[in-house]
Formats: structure tokens, C-alpha cells, sequence
């Protein structure tokens, strides 16, 4: 015979209170109260809308009490006992049982040990007067109620324990996932069929339904619904009636352009049981795209800046008119932001609506006196200033503007070959830098050393690297040139590596993650034909120097180094002092690895700072994993590289 498990789902039952009560302690009260069918054919008849003809081996189940000292009798009612009638007439105690009232309840009392009840065909009789077997039947439109309570010879008794038990339909429908696609002046939902659980028994949740219905109004809260007017559209009677349909289409419209609206679908089925979304949001949009950025142009004022100009972008048309040509005068009228290209990659944005869009108005400067930012508005124009421009390679520049709804413009290209920032020749792969001081001009690898095969070299030691150099009829750069490198202009200033690690355009650690792959984990920027990121260059022309690999420089490590001789190249030469060990060189710039100390990730990447040796263990760390290891200054680690220089041509 088939056994339905304990079912949860439209049987509702009661515990004791949570709290002691001092007339019906808890633990003298049954627990886990609930009913198996065991008829095998009930559950299919009520699936099946009919009711069993079968009743035997419906029984009612439950757990002992906690308590079972002095515990007499297991008392099944045929009803929910008022907590009132309880306390007037199930006494405790010795004596007799005052039954008075509510005999007529009583379906049967049983012995200590019983922890189930069948319940007998006569519970069922029929009171509708509709046809059953012999009069009695299980019927899906009948709500049935049991209370079992518990008699103690002495002391307070338990509370009687009540069960609900209604096989009908008391579930309304699911609601299923939506997609939504937002348009200028509508919006249209698409989902799948709610599905229905018509019954207790009903596993197959094809219930049918009454009616689908979406209600929208103005704003992101359920408040708003209050304050605004609720509009609502309902799926049309014939594709509901269309079992074959499994998908739906609801419209919302017609609606305000650029306006905030809430929107939730109701599904409710035959038995008027409905299932409400919570309310979802939406701000219409428009189909049509920004103005084209009018005198877009492009200027270098020095080998590795690049100016861009542009007068204020618009969208297409006013909220409030059908007027579909650029709102002139309305500077940034609906833009978004401002995203440039440079040389096929995005390189830079502006967030009009996260600036604030008051801001960008005319005659209005921004930004405010104290910030910093590449982009420039001086209420008329605007203007992005970019300082890691390479000096003497052709670039390309372009705009992409969006307005508020997502549509995208792309301006026109200007392109041109930047100043030359020495008139050193260089071979190819390496960059001139003029020198100063003592310091001669040299050339630089404008990328870290790669191998035959393209990729970036790692994994040497300081003496490995020095004799690959040599090998490349070149030498390991030297301190004082890696620095000038990273760190100047060839105008002649401190730039910093375009300013980006001192934070003078809002950059940071998370700038320098993203573009010179710093303390990422990632070490993707090391494959063959990796070019680098053009965010990422120095001011002569130098890709990768805060980040990707830290890089061997020519110099000796020693506590003390201007008491050590200096090259043509400036290096400091000898013998180091570091723990007894003669030849030990230096580090500069940061690692993709992820240091096992966080907050050395941004100052190792500075161009002044210098990582002492025992850093090459430092970065000597897995990629998903942070281990120090005892320091081995002349060793290797898959976090460190180098860069070749050499005299030019």
C-alpha cells in the first residue's frame, strides 16, 4: 500500500505557546500533529477532481509528549476546542472527565502508547447532500478539523493540539521569471505561464487561470502607488484560454519619456487565489541617439600629452515636445557620459549623472576649484588632457558619447604622430629618453625584455639578467635610468607616471590594477603579443613600469651607496654588503603577484621607491595563494623580469 509522507503543504497545525503557561504546560502536548492517506487510490481520485471511494487508512499521526508521567489518555475531538471551553471543562485531576458541551466531539479516546488514529468513514459523512459511498466521502470543498488532547491523573494537563485539514485548492499561482524591455514610451513584459496547484495532490500544476494582470505607476516605491495613478492591462481571455501558449506578452503604456515607474504582475486562478511580484522598477528611455560631438580636435602640447576639445553633446529630443533635433541650447542636455578612445581602446569616462548633471550647465567651470580631473568643462567646452600620450608614434582618438537612456554616439576620428621627445635613434623595441646631469641619453626597452617566442622573460636572477642584456648587445638599465624613465617628461618635469600613483586625478591602487596590471593576480599581460595598456605608459613611452613585473636594475644593493663607485650609467658598482653577500642587485616597480603584505602593493610600484632584495621573495608567492618565504635575495620568482638599455644609434 503507498504511503503519502507527512504533508506541509495545506495542512496547518499549532504548537504550544512559546512561552510557559502555567494551566497547560508544553511539554504535555503532542508535537509534529499531521495525516497520511493510505488509500491507494485517494490521491489520484482528488488529483483527479473526484473524490476516493475507498476511506480506509486515513489516520492521523503525532509525536509523544515530552512529559508521560501520570499520563492516562489520549483524547481525539472532532473539532478545534475554543481555549475558553478547554479551560472550563477539561479538568484535570482525579474524579470524572466533565465532557458536558462538547461530547458530542469526542470521536474517541485511546491508550498511552498510541501516537496514530485511523480516523473512522463516519467523519466524513456527507452533510451536502450530494452523493458519497454509503453516504460518506472525502471531499476537496470541505475543511476538516481535530484536536487531540492529552489527560493526566494529577496536575495541569496539556493544551489540545488542533489540525486543519482541507484537500482542496488553497494554493495560488507561481510566478514566473520576467523579462522586461524598456522603450521611450512603453514597456513590454514576457514571461512564461503561471503555473497552479488545483489540489493537495496535484503534481502536474496545470490549474487554469482566471486572469494575468500588470499594474504600473509613476515612481521606484510601492508608496507611490498611493500618490499616483495605477494603471493596469490584463492578458487578453483568449490566450489564457490557450493551453498550447506557454509564453505571454503583457504591453505597459503609454508611458512619460525619461520618467521612473513601478510595475507588478498579478496572476489569479479559478478559485480567486493570487499571486502578486513584488514591484519592480523601470525608467523609460529613447530610441534615437545623442548629437553627434560638434568640433571635436585634437592638440599636443608636449610629446606625451594629447588635448581633445569638443562643445557639449545633446540628446535628440526634448521630454516634453516631439521636437527631434539636437537641444543646442541645452549643453549635455540628457548625456550620460563622455568615454574616450584612444588608439581602439576606451581609455577614460566621465559620469555626468554621478558628477551631478547641475554642474555641467553654462558658464559653470568644472570641476570645482580644488579638484583635479583630465576632463575639463568651462561652461562652453570641454576638454580632456591626457599625459601618457608615446611620444613620436601615431595615435587615433575618438568619443563615445551616451545620453541617459543608454544610446550610444561615436564621434569621428582624429589622428596624427605625437612629437618626437628626443632626437635620438633608437632601435626598434626601445624608446629614447634624453639625459641630465651626469646621465647620458640612452634607449629603453619600451616593453619588459621578451624572449625569441615574444613573451615577456621572468624567473632570472639579477646575474641572468645581466648576461640577457648582454646577449641583446645592450645592458640591465640601470637605477637612475629606470627611474628618469618613469618618473620625468621630456619637458623636463616630475611626471610620475602620468600622476597616476600620486592620486592627482583621483587614481589609486584600483587605477593601477586595472590598467598596468598591478597586485591583480593575473598574469596575462606576460603572454606573447601582449602590447600593454596605453593607460599605462610613462612619459617617454615606457609601458608597464609600476606594474606586470617587477624589473632588476643594474645597481648594486648596499646600505651605504654613495660610498660606492658609479658607471657611465650612473649605477652604483662593487660589492653589496647586504648579509655577507658580494653581488646582490635592486628592484623597482610593482608585480602583478598579490603580495602577502597589501599595503606594500602601491608603494613598491612608485618610480623612486626602491624594493630591497629580500622583496624577491616577497613576490616569490603563488597567485591565489600569500606564503613569505625566507629571504633569498639572488634568487628568482615568476614576479620578476628586467629591462635592457643601451647607447642610441
Amino acid at each position: 500500500m503507498k504511503t503519502l509522507g507527512a504533508l506541509a503543504l495545506g495542512v496547518f497545525f499549532s504548537c504550544a505557546p512559546n512561552s510557559p503557561d502555567p494551566l497547560y504546560p508544553q511539554n504535555r502536548n503532542v508535537s509534529a500533529l499531521n495525516f497520511r492517506d493510505l488509500a491507494p487510490d485517494a490521491k489520484k481520485a482528488i488529483a483527479d477532481g473526484t473524490y476516493p471511494e475507498s476511506l480506509s487508512g486515513w489516520k492521523l499521526f503525532w509525536e509523544a509528549p515530552v512529559d508521560t508521567n501520570g499520563l492516562n489518555g489520549i483524547f481525539i475531538f472532532s473539532d478545534t476546542i475554543p481555549n475558553a471551553l478547554a479551560d472550563a471543562k477539561l479538568v484535570s485531576g482525579t474524579g470524572d472527565l466533565d465532557l458536558s458541551g462538547i461530547s458530542a466531539s469526542l470521536l474517541a479516546k485511546l491508550s498511552t502508547r498510541d501516537t496514530s488514529w485511523e480516523i473512522p468513514s463516519s467523519y466524513f459523512r456527507d452533510k451536502s447532500g450530494k452523493p458519497g459511498l454509503q453516504g460518506y466521502s472525502v471531499r476537496t470543498d470541505t475543511v476538516y478539523y481535530f484536536s487531540v488532547w492529552l489527560r493526566y491523573d494529577k496536575d495541569q494537563a496539556g493544551r489540545p493540539v488542533p489540525l486543519r485539514v482541507f484537500l482542496g485548492d488553497e494554493y495560488p499561482p507561481t510566478i514566473p521569471a520576467i523579462a522586461d524591455s524598456i522603450g521611450q514610451t512603453k514597456a513590454v513584459l514576457r514571461f512564461d505561464r503561471p503555473q497552479d496547484k488545483v489540489n493537495l495532490f496535484d503534481e502536474e500544476f496545470k490549474g487554469p487561470l482566471r486572469s494575468i494582470e500588470v499594474r504600473w505607476w509613476r515612481g521606484l516605491s510601492a508608496t507611490d502607488s498611493v500618490k499616483n495613478e495605477v494603471e493596469s492591462a490584463f492578458l487578453p481571455d483568449a490566450d489564457l484560454q490557450d493551453t498550447s501558449k506557454r509564453q505571454f506578452r503583457l504591453e505597459l503604456g503609454p508611458l512619460a519619456y525619461l520618467q521612473d515607474y513601478s510595475y507588478v504582475l498579478v496572476a489569479t486562478d479559478v478559485s480567486g487565489l493570487s499571486s502578486t511580484t513584488t514591484s519592480m522598477n523601470f525608467t523609460t528611455r529613447d530610441s534615437l541617439f545623442p548629437s553627434t560631438p560638434s568640433d571635436f580636435a585634437d592638440t599636443t602640447p608636449a610629446a606625451n600629452v594629447l588635448q581633445l576639445t569638443w562643445t557639449a553633446a545633446t540628446d535628440t529630443f526634448d521630454r516634453d515636445s516631439s521636437n527631434k533635433t539636437p537641444l543646442t541650447g541645452f549643453p549635455n542636455h540628457h548625456i550620460r557620459s563622455y568615454t574616450v578612445v584612444l588608439d581602439g581602446v576606451a581609455v577614460d569616462t566621465v559620469d555626468l549623472l554621478k558628477e551631478g548633471p547641475a554642474r555641467f550647465v553654462q558658464g559653470v567651470s568644472w570641476p570645482i576649484s580644488g579638484q583635479a580631473s583630465r576632463f575639463a568643462w568651462n561652461g562652453s567646452e570641454w576638454t580632456w588632457r591626457w599625459p601618457n600620450l608615446r611620444p613620436g608614434t601615431a595615435y587615433e582618438a575618438r568619443l563615445i558619447v551616451r545620453d541617459n537612456s543608454g544610446n550610444d554616439t561615436l564621434s569621428e576620428a582624429v589622428s596624427d604622430t605625437a612629437p618626437k621627445s628626443s632626437n635620438a635613434s633608437c632601435d626598434s623595441g626601445y624608446v629614447p629618453v634624453e639625459g641630465a646631469g651626469g646621465l647620458k641619453t640612452y634607449c629603453i626597452e619600451s616593453h619588459e625584455h621578451r624572449n625569441k617566442d615574444g613573451a615577456v622573460q621572468r624567473s632570472v636572477t639579477w646575474e641572468q639578467a645581466q648576461a640577457q642584456c648582454a646577449l641583446a648587445d645592450a645592458y640591465l638599465c640601470s637605477d637612475s635610468q629606470w627611474v628618469r624613465a618613469c618618473e620625468t617628461s621630456p619637458s623636463g618635469q616630475l611626471w610620475n607616471y602620468g600622476s597616476l600613483e600620486a592620486g592627482q586625478f583621483g587614481d589609486s591602487l584600483e587605477w593601477l590594477q586595472n590598467a598596468c596590471r598591478l597586485n591583480t593576480g593575473d598574469s596575462s599581460g606576460l603572454a606573447k603579443g601582449s602590447m600593454g595598456d596605453p593607460r599605462c605608459v610613462s612619459a617617454w613611452g615606457v609601458f608597464d613600469m609600476p606594474g606586470n613585473l617587477a624589473e632588476w636594475t643594474r645597481d648594486v644593493y648596499h646600505t651605504a651607496p654613495d660610498s660606492l663607485p658609479r658607471d657611465s650609467t650612473r649605477a652604483y658598482t662593487g660589492v653589496s654588503d647586504f648579509q655577507s653577500t658580494p653581488y646582490v642587485g635592486t628592484l623597482r616597480g610593482g608585480t602583478w603577484l598579490k603580495l602577502d603584505q597589501p599595503d606594500k602593493a602601491l608603494p613598491s610600484a612608485r618610480c623612486r621607491e626602491r624594493n630591497y632584495p629580500a622583496f624577491a621573495n616577497l613576490y616569490d608567492t603563488l597567485a591565489d595563494k600569500s606564503t613569505r618565504r625566507r629571504p633569498n635575495p639572488a634568487g628568482t620568482s615568476i614576479g620578476v623580469g628586467f629591462r635592457c638599455c643601451r647607447s642610441p644609434r
